[in-house]
């Protein structure tokens, strides 16, 4: 991996919900919580905005289900775990952004200085 470039280490939808509709496209990881995540796959190797149009493709692959959850859960977010050097960014695109909200998704952002 190139320490000049942006990219998403972790990638995952949360979903916070009493009944088990989240299943089988989320894991129960905190009963307790009722606290399900979907682990979405980005490949290591790639630079942020392929990761990026990746994860799009994932959730819009599954769009349905994840709008029908929506309703019912206390927390429903997009979390991005983003390493970069100081000065670099992360562009979240129109299309990308639109289907996050029509999911009912909220976007976290965690980001980390590798420089």
């Amino acid at each position: 991996m190139s320490q000049d470039r942006t990219i998403i280490d972790n990638a995952l939808v949360r979903c916070v919900r009493d009944e088990r509709e989240a299943a089988p496209l989320f894991e129960l990881v905190r009963a307790d919580l009722g606290l399900w995540v979907w682990e979405l796959a980005v490949e290591p190797d790639r630079d942020a905005d392929v990761q990026l149009e990746q994860i799009r493709r994932e959730l819009e692959a599954n769009r349905s289900k994840l709008a029908s959850l929506a309703g019912g859960c206390t927390e429903f977010v997009l979390f991005l775990s983003v390493a970069a050097i100081e000065d670099s960014m992360l562009r979240i695109t129109n299309k990308l952004a639109r289907l996050v909200a029509e999911c009912g998704l909220e976007l976290e952002i965690v980001t980390q200085s590798r420089g």
